[in-house]
């Protein structure tokens, strides 16, 4: 590390990684974006289902507003639409599907706290009502609606295919602080 002059750099003994990372996560301008997974299955196997007939949705979020329900269209195991001002917080969304069991994780993509004014996270995410689902719903702070009474909620076991969830699952939800509504009413 080293101090650099009125010509620009860094100051104070901050390196230059540590500059370019605090104004990563500083509070911005609304950033907002759409995303929309595939029920598709890309790489089948002979024999296999076009389709996925089971997955297992991660949702990941380190701090904001999250609302899920369902009525994705009903190609689509997911459509999001997320909105935030820290750039570091973008989601990130992965989907892997070795089977007609298709694993599906949205992320934050920082944990780390933003740095100055308000901070602002929302994600408004639509899941398909078909499929049977495991969702796991993780959340640091902030507040959760999950409407849940249209999902198909729960999966059976399904050994040998080295999955999250392989031993059937429906619904985990772990929260930090924050409010959450959890509505399971309904089939």
């Amino acid at each position: 590390e080293e101090k650099k002059g009125a010509t620009g750099g860094t100051q104070n003994g901050e390196s230059l990684k540590e500059a370019i990372r605090s104004d990563y996560e500083k509070v911005g301008e609304m950033q907002s974006e759409s995303k929309s997974v595939d029920l598709e299955i890309h790489n089948r196997g002979p024999g296999q289902s076009k389709y996925m007939t089971f997955a297992t949705v991660h949702l990941k979020m380190g701090a904001g507003e999250l609302n899920v329900t369902g009525g994705a269209d009903p190609d689509r195991l997911m459509e999001a639409h997320s909105s935030y001002n820290v750039s570091a917080w973008k989601p990130k969304v992965s989907k892997h599907v070795p089977t007609e069991w298709g694993i599906l994780t949205v992320r934050q993509g920082s944990v780390e706290g933003a740095r100055g004014g308000d901070a602002r996270n929302v994600w408004d995410i639509r899941l398909n009502e078909v499929v049977n689902t495991a969702l796991v719903v993780e959340v640091g702070a902030g507040e959760s609606d999950l409407d849940l009474d249209s999902l198909n909620l729960g999966v059976p076991g399904y050994k040998g295919v080295g999955v999250p969830g392989a031993e059937g699952r429906d619904l985990t939800v772990q929260m930090g602080a924050g409010d959450t509504t959890v509505d399971l009413t309904g089939d």
